[in-house]
């Protein structure tokens, strides 16, 4: 605040704030105002109760969804009659209903690797026009006839060097090699976010975009749509017996692994490594908090995530994970229901979980 001060020649005398009675009071009053809005603010953040509340509320509704889930199939005629309804509703909890067009993949391979053992073939495809899918064709030297093969996908584990993006199939090319070396072709291919064309998997866990949601698309339906393709592409190659295709993968790729044997029977045995629990250990134990949009689809018909091992029935289906992934996802109640539907059929397949530590 300035005054002209007549005493001084008119010249400008600057009087301190603090001399002011009123700013006074007010340097004064404030803290103590402040002091007690930060205490009420604190009083109104504790939310704990209400914490508790939703807490128990999730509780509850994940024990109907999952006491619900294939409550009514009884036998195999009831099941028969569901299946495809069910599958149905996956394609579209995937956001893939309608299924887009199976357009030309227009395969390139861009070039090769000899090792004593085996070919590697760099290729790509596309899945829609424009969406480009990355991978390594493993090839075992010496084939006789057409082999078996495996649609290995990848887990979170990008590679990077120089910021240029080798694809999550580089980190994961020692499971490739095992298969040829074993006499299975193998095609490894890289996901939407850790490809060598760089998507996103994280809209909603980092980015905030919740309209994903909203607009019913999940990440999950692009990497099984990639998935389905990729076993368009396989059954191409003279090298593969089209009637003998299975699916693994793990982390990420174990939950793909899940989704597309669900949905394509062209795979006749499925090995999801970790990826893979029910909604108990997702919304009750916590397991969500650490994974990614891509593990999940929009659940508008309230599954409990058995049914996805009951669509792979009777096709063999191995729930396998190290000791450690299971602490976070557990496959126990997958397993049981669908071992009760492999029951129901007399299938010759089998389904149980492994556990290697």
């Amino acid at each position: 605040m300035v005054e002209q001060d007549k005493s001084r020649g008119g010249r400008c005398a600057r009087r301190q704030w603090w001399a002011e009675p009123t700013l006074q009071l007010a340097a004064l009053v404030l803290p103590c105002l402040c002091a007690a809005c930060a205490a009420s603010q604190q009083e109104a953040l504790k939310t704990s109760r209400g914490d508790q509340m939703i807490a128990e509320y999730f509780r509850a509704e994940i024990g109907n969804l999952r006491d619900s889930c294939l409550a009514d199939v009884k036998s195999l005629q009831d099941w028969q009659q569901k299946r495809q309804i069910y599958r149905k509703e996956l394609f579209e909890m995937l956001g893939l209903d309608p299924l887009p067009e199976k357009t030309d993949l227009k395969p390139v391979i861009t070039g090769r690797v000899e090792h004593n053992e085996f070919t590697v073939e760099n290729i790509h495809f596309q899945s829609r026009p424009g969406l480009y899918v990355t991978g390594n064709l493993y090839i075992p030297k010496n084939l006789e006839k057409a082999a078996p093969a495996i649609l290995y996908v990848c887990g979170h584990s990008p590679v990077k060097k120089d910021q240029i993006s080798y694809g999550n199939k580089t980190a994961y090319q020692h499971h490739g090699a095992w298969f040829a070396r074993n006499g299975y072709v193998c095609l490894v291919i890289d996901t939407l976010q850790m490809g060598e064309i760089e998507g996103i998997h994280h809209g909603t866990y980092r980015y905030k975009m919740w309209w994903w949601n909203c607009r019913g698309y999940s990440p999950a339906g692009v990497e099984a749509w990639n998935c389905i393709r990729a076993l368009d592409y396989l059954q191409t190659r003279s090298e593969v017996d089209a009637e003998k295709i299975g699916v693994t993968g793990r982390s990420g790729g174990g939950a793909y692994s899940w989704w597309t044997a669900a949905l394509d029977e062209r795979i006749k045995v499925a090995v999801p490594v970790a990826g893979i629990t029910d909604l108990q250990n997702h919304v009750v134990d916590g397991c969500v908090e650490g994974h990614c949009d891509c593990m999940y689809i929009v659940n508008t018909y309230r599954w409990d995530y058995p049914l996805v091992a009951a669509l792979v029935a009777p096709r063999a289906l191995l729930i396998s994970c190290r000791t450690f992934s299971c602490s976070r996802m557990t496959p126990s109640s997958g397993k049981m229901v669908s071992l009760s539907l492999f029951e129901i059929r007399s299938a010759r397949g089998a389904t149980r979980a492994a556990t290697k530590g």
